[in-house]
């Protein structure tokens, strides 16, 4: 799907190739694209000057994702790149599919579909708890102990990864063994299940330093954990202030 230049009223314009992400209604999509750390084997990114947009403003709208390539997409070609996702409130399983499709000049070339996802059950437990003894609450603090209540929904035996994502400013080390952890201050908890290393993941990429992952190597029971997490605080606080807790 290349790109054409064509003539209008004012001069001539490049009408670029065009690639519709659409998923199920409910979801949304945050923009500018991340970064793919992990490239699938056999494929390319996009081009550089691929932009990137959403009209949040219309629900109906909403969940489709306008990607303009100007330099067009080769043929016979696997192209991969990443995007943040915003989940729905539930998902209708009879319209549970994301559409993807190339376009020029507004229309389809080609289109495919794929099964979307089953969101899994929310933590509605989890909650923060303010601890005037440990948190450190100044702009820039190196070493700022937030605590938590995670609250599970089911029983998991098998090993598992909790990923632990702060709002964006705030940074965990790139090691954060010893950071993260249970908070055993935090009354009338489960004893927290064993776990191994914690890594955070700015290690990898500088635009995910407010992402953790620690390796759980014991079973969680239902019911609710005391959590702590160590960050470095922002200069500001986040527009967007909110934490984020996946066991996987």
């Amino acid at each position: 799907v290349m790109p054409f230049l064509q003539a209008t009223a004012s001069g001539t314009e490049l009408v670029p190739a065009v690639l519709l992400v659409e998923a199920p209604p409910g979801f949304t999509y945050i923009c500018p694209l991340t970064e793919t750390v992990y490239m699938p084997q056999y494929s390319i990114g996009l081009p550089a000057d691929t932009t990137c947009s959403v009209d949040h403003n219309n629900l109906a709208e909403r969940n489709k994702l306008y990607l303009e390539i100007p330099d067009g997409l080769k043929g016979d070609t696997r192209y991969a790149f990443t995007v943040d996702v915003v989940n729905a409130r539930f998902v209708d399983p009879l319209r549970n599919v994301f559409r993807m499709a190339t376009m020029l000049n507004g229309e389809v070339v080609e289109e495919a579909t794929t099964a979307g996802f089953q969101l899994a059950q929310r933590m509605d437990n989890t909650r923060y708890i303010y601890d005037d003894v440990r948190e450190d609450r100044r702009v820039e603090a190196s070493a700022n102990i937030v605590t938590f209540i995670l609250g599970t929904t089911m029983a998991v035996t098998e090993a598992t990864v909790l990923e632990i994502r702060a709002p964006i400013g705030f940074r965990f080390l790139d090691a954060c063994d010893g950071q993260v952890g249970w908070a055993t201050w935090v009354p009338l908890m489960l004893p927290f299940p064993t776990f191994g290393l914690c890594q955070g993941m700015g290690a990898a990429d500088s635009s995910m330093e407010n992402i953790a992952r620690l390796q759980v190597t014991g079973p969680w029971e239902l019911g609710d954990y005391g959590l702590f997490v160590t960050v470095m605080s922002p200069m500001f606080t986040p527009a967007r202030n909110f934490w984020g807790f996946t066991i996987y």
